[in-house]
């Protein structure tokens, strides 16, 4: 049995969150026999790779329709808790773990605040609009993982969420220079 955590789309799907086209599964961490989850590797395991080869043949799927590409953009590795917050099924000698509300929040906004390579902005947009993620939620996932990084502007998310930070530009920029001095 292989065990990996899905994300993106697919997740939302599987969760009954959305029901839309997804262009890929997105796994983004394994698990191993003890467990413990991790980061997945940049490559599958030949006999998976070769059953991905397989499903993409037969259902005339584009190569990468089955990848890790999103666990090589999480620097920060995965947020406190995340194990605890994952969704486990089996099908058939994949166990897959759907990644919870709140990690599909962050990661969603992550992806809706970065520099998008591919235009996709307004689907990560969209998929937070139908989360439902409240600003409190919203203000949270900020804190987490790489958006504390990003260089993102918020007005789509005020204009299509209602969204509308919590702490006040200066209190956050004191808890910013005190959180470098801190590093």
């Amino acid at each position: 049995t292989y065990s990996c955590v899905v994300a993106g789309g697919a997740s939302l799907a599987a969760l009954g969150v959305l029901v839309r086209v997804t262009g890929d599964v997105d796994v983004m961490a394994v698990r191993d026999e003890r467990g413990e989850i991790t980061l997945a590797p940049e490559a599958f395991p030949s006999f998976l790779t070769e059953a991905i080869r397989e499903v993409g043949r037969e259902l005339n799927l584009p190569a990468d329709w089955m990848n890790t590409q999103m666990a090589s953009g999480l620097k920060a590795g995965m947020p406190p808790g995340f194990a605890e917050r994952v969704t486990w099924r089996q099908f058939g000698g994949l166990h897959v773990g759907f990644v919870g509300r709140r990690d599909l929040i962050a990661l969603k906004l992550e992806a809706a605040s970065d520099d998008p390579p591919h235009g996709r902005t307004d689907v990560h947009l969209g998929d937070l609009v139908s989360l439902g993620a409240a600003p409190e939620e919203l203000d949270e996932a900020a804190r987490e993982g790489d958006v504390k990084d990003s260089q993102a502007d918020i007005f789509k998310a005020r204009k299509l969420l209602g969204y509308e930070p919590t702490v006040p530009l200066e209190e956050g920029l004191r808890h910013t220079v005190a959180w470098f001095k801190a590093s």
